[in-house]
């Protein structure tokens, strides 16, 4: 899962989408840098999250290119 494109479908800020999941900003960051990947826990809450948000989970996990040129 793009972390970063999951995020921007939301909308939110990091701030606001760290506070969705139960994390801090900084870990989002570090999450859509790559220097961090989120526990499976973390992982769910993230797809909970979305799912809350309407977001279609099936989008986060086609290609970025196909899902960029449906937008």
């Amino acid at each position: 899962m793009n972390i970063r494109h999951a995020r921007r479908l939301t909308g939110m800020s990091r701030d606001r989408f760290s506070k969705a999941v139960g994390v801090n900003r900084g870990t989002v960051k570090r999450w859509e840098q790559g220097t961090r990947i989120p526990t499976e826990e973390r992982v769910i809450a993230i797809e909970q999250a979305l799912t809350r948000l309407g977001v279609n989970l099936a989008n986060l996990y086609q290609p970025l290119a196909l899902s960029a040129s449906h937008q």
